[in-house]
């Protein structure tokens, strides 16, 4: 990767963390995908999906996949990503540089944390085969739902992926037959273009189980 420096919008970053991997064999799911050519930030857990037209453009990216370690604070509105060539920061999943992440807000003012420290965590870069988020998006088509059960958890992170991109309260449901993902498009503002989110149902009686259990 030649370019060492980038700038993502912080909000729709940490929203999208909202629907990453926490402990799937598949790396590449605990990160964040970077689709320069369709200029979207996505993330999916393999139960629920987010994809958000940049508020930034992206074309002047590499396609990539960003594993974020730790916390993005909520009134950041610019996320500054440095990568670092340091072959000791990087993890056994990761096959590039990892680096760090300042965060600002839209006046370039950096975000501090109650000490005065300037806000920041650490990112890395994870390799693998990221899903094709827009042939699963095309692929999906309303249709009468007689019933359907989902995890309350991942509606919860819808609520989250809200806060983060403040889109308010306001959110449109689209079902997809039984067995098919919800198709959820948030309330856009004047600041943040389409964001759309797939949640799946629950297969069956074990999974429903497993989740109010959780």
């Amino acid at each position: 990767m030649e370019r060492k420096e980038f700038t993502l919008p912080a909000k729709q970053l940490k929203a999208a963390l909202c629907f990453v991997a926490k402990k799937d064999l598949r790396t590449y799911l605990h990160g964040v995908h970077i689709d320069p050519d369709r200029n979207q930030i996505e993330a999916t857990d393999g139960h629920s999906l987010f994809s958000a037209t940049s508020v930034y453009p992206l074309q002047e990216l590499e396609e990539m996949i960003i594993m974020v370690d730790g916390a993005i604070p909520a009134d950041a509105d610019v996320a500054r990503l440095h990568i670092v060539e340091n072959e000791h920061q990087q993890l056994d999943c990761c096959e590039e540089p990892s680096g760090y992440i300042w965060f600002e807000d839209m006046d370039g003012q950096p975000i501090l944390k109650p000490n005065g420290i300037k806000s920041s965590c650490l990112f890395r870069l994870i390799s693998g085969d990221y899903p094709d988020v827009s042939m699963i998006l095309s692929n999906l088509r309303q249709s009468p739902t007689s019933g359907i059960s989902i995890d309350p958890r991942l509606m919860g992170n819808v609520a989250k992926a809200c806060v983060a991109l403040d889109a308010g309260n306001a959110v449109s449901l689209e079902f997809c037959g039984n067995n098919n993902a919800i198709r959820i498009q948030l309330k856009n503002n004047d600041l943040m273009p389409e964001t759309t989110i797939l949640v799946m149902p629950l297969r069956d009686e074990a999974e429903a189980t497993q989740a109010s259990a959780a």
